[in-house]
């Protein structure tokens, strides 16, 4: 609510007359107490997590053609009321976690001197703040996602956000309950550091939520602000962190990837580009273990599988999964739960030529490096297998 009754008196104490966007502010905030202004948040949070992940839901479910190509993860496609029921338990944890949450830490804003009177900030000021806040929850949310990655962490808390493997919009939220709490903390340092309007505030907050949506659209389409923003990581570079699952010790940056590179826990990430990239060049001539194959559609399709099945763990050993069942690409320990049977197998480049023909010719079904579980049967203790396409023999 700002000290004014008037927009004269409003100037008379800037001693210039107002902007703009002050006036606006003006009639907007006059009359409103600080906190209904802060509860804003609140209902920002809801309407960007409804409406903007809606276009890629679109997309998954009608299974577009013409955008099916920008998919990191094409063979991995949610059916509706798996979004929907990944919605509503985000929706659940917004309204009994986010929002109380949201509500307690009124005092504290206050405490940190966020303002909503007048001047309004210029927008270098709020391109800054907003920069900085950017900084330092990247900084302290890249520590405490590796802490999540640790054995108790990820089994107690963190494995929940990791049952999508394929990462979608709505799932930039699913998560444990206490992962929200700590999660949240470092989104009021900044803040806290560098006060500033509640403006700035409600923007931060709101591109906050937009950025974690995109990190987790599943989708690296050519205008993806990672292609224009530098050192962004971006939905690709966050969908490898999912695709490995929680063995991965690679890509814990949330927004920008310094960390990563600082730190070293990108190793597996830039491996495997080169790795893939070799592939995709070597496939792309039709090499095939020195041979060529002689229908160039053969060629490409086995490349484009390639590198959808190919995986490089951060040992370096390409591994590939053997699926007895049909799975909707969650976790590994949900598969399991519901009596898919894996066989993981450390393949050399020869095996995966044998694996991808036979998989073109219905014999067997392959899954994505992103389904691994803890327990894996081991190639060899599970002697024949059935799968679920075309099964015109057993496989070992």
């Amino acid at each position: 609510m700002l000290p004014f009754q008037t927009m004269h008196e409003a100037e008379m104490a800037l001693a210039r007359p107002l902007t703009f966007a002050e006036r606006v502010w003006f009639r907007y905030s006059a009359q409103i107490p600080d906190f209904w202004l802060y509860c804003h948040n609140i209902l920002f949070l809801f309407l960007i997590f409804s409406v903007a992940p809606l276009p890629l839901a679109f997309i998954d479910i009608n299974n577009s053609k013409s955008l099916s190509k920008y998919k990191l993860q094409p063979k991995i496609r949610l059916p509706s009321h798996a979004i929907f029921k990944c919605y509503k338990d985000v929706m659940f944890m917004f309204i009994f976690v986010v929002g109380p949450l949201q509500l307690c830490s009124y005092p504290t804003v206050k405490l940190l001197g966020i303002r909503t009177g007048l001047p309004l900030p210029s927008g270098w000021e709020i391109f800054f703040q907003l920069l900085v806040y950017f900084l330092i929850e990247d900084y302290l949310n890249y520590w405490i996602h590796r802490l999540l990655h640790c054995k108790w962490g990820y089994e107690k808390i963190h494995r929940v956000h990791h049952e999508f493997t394929a990462p979608i919009g709505y799932a930039a939220p699913y998560a444990h309950w206490a992962e929200i709490l700590i999660l949240g903390i470092p989104s009021f340092v900044g803040p806290a550091l560098v006060p500033g309007h509640m403006i700035t505030f409600w923007l931060w907050i709101a591109l906050r939520q937009m950025e974690a949506i995109d990190t987790h659209s599943g989708y690296d389409f050519p205008l993806s602000p990672a292609k224009y923003i530098p050192l962004y990581g971006g939905a690709e570079y966050h969908d490898y962190h999912h695709y490995v699952g929680g063995q991965s010790q690679s890509n814990f940056a949330s927004v920008f990837t310094y960390c990563d590179y600082i730190y070293g826990t990108d190793k597996g990430y830039r491996y495997q580009k080169q790795h893939l990239a070799k592939l995709r060049e070597q496939w792309g001539r039709g090499e095939q273990n020195g041979d060529a194959y002689h229908d160039p559609r053969e060629a490409h399709s086995l490349t484009e599988r390639g590198l959808e099945l190919l995986a490089l763990p951060d040992d370096g050993v390409p591994r590939l999964l053997l699926d007895t069942g049909c799975g909707l690409g969650l976790s590994g320990e949900t598969l399991s739960e519901k009596e898919h049977h894996w066989i993981g197998l450390d393949i050399s480049k020869s095996m995966l030529d044998v694996a991808l023909k036979r998989e073109v010719d219905g014999d067997l079904l392959l899954a994505d490096m992103g389904q691994i579980s803890k327990n894996l049967v081991p190639l060899g203790h599970q002697r024949h297998t059935r799968v679920c396409r075309a099964p015109k023999q057993s496989t070992h």
